[in-house]
């Protein structure tokens, strides 16, 4: 079936242009079906097979794909790493939410469902990964995206009331705004909300990547 080929210079050379060679060749295996043992691979390049499945409409490859993220070893080393690529994936939802799940899991299971020691133990990492943390979290405790909405309205509110109290064209620290909210939020928590609200645009940072304003 030429439609999978895309166009075509010859009747020898085949041109993939949104996928390497071995994922295309996985697709295929699945058309002819040939069984392939998906923990083989890492999760970057099944997620890219699936990207194909969506993209030819093999709704059975899209569903295995799912079933066998399931069963993939998370570890310390990795459970980042996975969150982080399901972040990237969130325009395909249901590989995104499997992969969020599966890191997800592996948490719940290393802290026996406590939130409180799986945010600690995410201390140290980088902050610009902070939303993706929550979104662990709220995988992991199943909390609705209303939970996340609260803290956004919240730090905003802050950032708001703080520029004006003080009429600094320098914007608002990270470590005031923070600090105005340890009594009710995790650290990560509004590091998290700060990623959301600049990536949405109602917040921008200003003389540094630590001091920031309202858009409004």
């Amino acid at each position: 079936n030429r439609e999978f080929y895309g166009s075509m210079k010859s009747e020898d050379v085949v041109e993939i242009t949104d996928a390497t060679r071995e994922v295309f060749k996985a697709m295929i295996r699945f058309i002819y079906n040939k069984k392939t043992k998906w923990q083989l691979y890492d999760l970057s390049f099944v997620s890219s097979v699936y990207y194909l499945a969506e993209k030819y409409d093999l709704e059975t490859l899209r569903e295995e794909i799912i079933a066998a993220i399931s069963k993939y070893k998370i570890s310390d080393e990795n459970v980042l790493e996975v969150a982080i690529l399901a972040e990237e994936k969130k325009l395909h939802q249901p590989l995104s939410e499997a992969l969020y799940d599966v890191a997800a899991s592996f948490l719940s299971q290393k802290f026996m469902g406590n939130l409180d020691e799986a945010l600690n133990y995410f201390t140290d990492v980088d902050k610009t990964h902070a939303f993706i943390i929550l979104n662990l979290m709220r995988h992991m405790k199943n909390l609705p995206i209303m939970f996340d909405a609260l803290i956004n309205d919240r730090v905003y509110m802050i950032i708001e009331q703080l520029q004006d109290e003080f009429d600094n064209s320098g914007g608002v620290d990270r470590d005031t705004i923070r600090g105005h909210l340890q009594h009710r939020y995790q650290k990560l928590e509004v590091e998290g909300a700060l990623d959301f609200l600049a990536g949405d645009g109602h917040i921008y940072s200003t003389i540094d990547e630590d001091h920031f304003k309202t858009t409004d």
